[in-house]
């Protein structure tokens, strides 16, 4: 019973702060970066992340960008173990290499979202000028968004094999 009130927490945290974060990101397209938040996340260079940055000071929406980040503690909060809990479900009725495979991605959320931290610390350095940490940045969220995907996908092959 504990475990479905916590699915079900993380669930409707991690749509509610999709919504939200999804409004935030329309603005930061709407001053000239179709990608939003990603065009920072994988900005991979200097010279683009400041572009970036560029645009959205000057669109007015520095302050927007920074709250989406901000906000987005608590979206990693809730998706990362969500997508943990259910990679771990999903295992637990499988077995061999596919459940190993959903033991290992269930961790593999959890690493993402310290990605996720970690590149979020990151971005808001660049929003101060500070572009050092731009590579850093991209790897984090790159590989993040493999073990996302990867993780999305078992989920979706895990329940398609029941």
């Amino acid at each position: 019973m504990m475990r479905w009130l916590v699915f079900v927490v993380l669930l409707v945290g991690t749509c509610a702060l999709s919504w939200y974060l999804t409004g935030l990101g329309k603005k930061l397209i709407a001053a000239g970066t179709p990608g939003a938040i990603v065009d920072l996340e994988l900005a991979w260079k200097a010279d683009c992340a400041k572009s970036v940055v560029t645009k959205w000071n000057d669109g007015g929406v520095t302050g927007v960008a920074r709250h989406s980040i901000h906000v987005d503690f608590a979206f990693i909060f809730c998706y990362s173990l969500l997508l943990a809990m259910v990679c771990q479900a999903a295992a637990s009725h499988l077995h061999g290499a596919w459940q190993t495979a959903g033991v290992v991605l269930a961790w593999g959320m959890l690493a993402a979202g310290v990605l996720d931290c970690i590149e979020n610390i990151g971005m808001l350095a660049m929003l101060h000028g500070n572009y050092g940490p731009v590579l850093w940045v991209s790897i984090c969220a790159a590989t993040k968004f493999v073990i996302l995907i990867v993780s999305v996908i078992y989920i979706v092959a895990a329940h398609l094999a029941r």
